[in-house]
């Protein structure tokens, strides 16, 4: 089994690259997974270090303006794995399905560690509710048009 993490930034790695991997695991006769996938809000400049310890550039995943973005990138994701044969794909982040903050004059010079906490009780507080923000209707709706299509 081949575990795929997608977190592009530009190119063709949603497209060639992934009918590149999913050809490979076909002639070797692996089944394929994505285990994580996201979409890093970065320019190329912004890549050179480390990414796994990058709060500045997570946070802003945070913002609620990326959700058309975030949703586009879900379909692209999920029309490529589809098509390639992965087994499934996870969504990273996935608490941003049910919490984002607005960007802003009060939320628009917050620290790290002070917007991530802000979103971490937005979403938890809509969890309890069983609330979605509009990025978590988008997948929705995407999983549903998809379910449909495969029924009979």
């Amino acid at each position: 089994m081949l575990n795929v993490h997608l977190y592009p930034i530009g190119g063709d790695v949603i497209t060639s690259r992934l009918d590149a991997i999913g050809e490979l695991a076909r002639k070797r006769g692996k089944s394929l997974v994505c285990g994580e996938a996201w979409l890093y809000k970065a320019g190329r400049g912004e890549m050179g270090g480390g990414v796994a310890n990058a709060p500045g550039l997570f946070q802003r995943d945070v913002y609620s303006f990326w959700s058309p973005l975030d949703a586009r990138f879900f379909r692209a994701v999920a029309t490529q794995v589809e098509r390639n044969g992965f087994l499934f794909c996870n969504f990273f982040w996935v608490r941003y399905l049910f919490g984002m903050i607005d960007y802003g004059p009060e939320t628009a010079g917050l620290k790290p560690a002070v917007a991530f906490q802000q979103a971490n009780q937005r979403a938890g507080q809509a969890m309890l509710r069983g609330e979605l923000s509009p990025l978590g209707k988008a997948m929705q709706s995407m999983l549903a048009e998809r379910s449909s299509r495969r029924r009979p």
